[in-house]
């Protein structure tokens, strides 16, 4: 039996993204993404995003009357979850600069749907280093645009790639020190370390 609290979230994300997700789908987040996450703060966020553990102006409103309902970011309209994360005009234009960057690592054309950006809901077969890198951008993406919730500012992509470069210097002392072994952490960032090694300084 799926907890009602787990169910009631599920339909809401079904709705929002327009389409019914299958059982097996969320299954996937938890049995596939969480094993290649290994960023604790990044679990935190889907585990979050999943929840829809933040206060938008939309709730704020409905519980404090008083406090208006509009966009952090665009100013114009409603702020509910779905348009915080993803439809807003201001935070579209980040999750664009996100794609544009997970292209040039990856190297093709990636779906660009919500489900996938925020729930890691990939629709098509993808191979295992280059799922390793969408969840990872994806994911620190997020992380950035919840540091700056209640802003009317969006991260560039010089934050999400210090972000990004900063996880994975992380993770490779980690297993460094804790397998004396860089071979896992090497093939999980495999293309980003190409990307990194080859990418425009100037």
């Amino acid at each position: 039996m799926i907890d009602e609290t787990v169910k009631n979230t599920m339909i809401k994300w079904a709705q929002n993204f327009g389409r019914e997700i299958r059982l097996e789908e969320w299954e996937k987040i938890w049995a596939v993404n969480m094993k290649i996450i290994k960023s604790l703060a990044f679990k935190e966020n889907i585990y979050k995003l999943f929840y829809r553990w933040h206060l938008t102006p939309a709730k704020i409103a409905k519980i404090y009357p008083g406090n208006p309902n509009i966009c952090w970011k665009c100013k114009e309209e409603t702020g509910t979850y779905f348009h915080c994360w993803w439809s807003c005009k201001v935070i579209k234009k980040f999750w664009i600069t996100v794609y544009k960057l997970l292209i040039e690592i990856c190297g093709e054309t990636l779906e660009f749907k919500p489900e996938a950006f925020l729930l890691g809901l990939i629709s098509k077969e993808m191979r295992y280093d280059r799922r390793c890198i969408f969840l990872n951008v994806t994911t620190a993406a997020r992380i950035l645009l919840a540091r700056n919730w209640k802003k009317d500012l969006i991260p560039g992509r010089d934050d999400l790639v210090n972000l990004i470069a900063e996880t994975v210097e992380l993770e490779m002392l980690y297993e460094l020190v804790q397998y004396d072994n860089l071979d896992k952490a090497k093939e999980r960032w495999k293309l980003w370390l190409i990307w990194w090694e080859n990418r425009d300084v100037s």
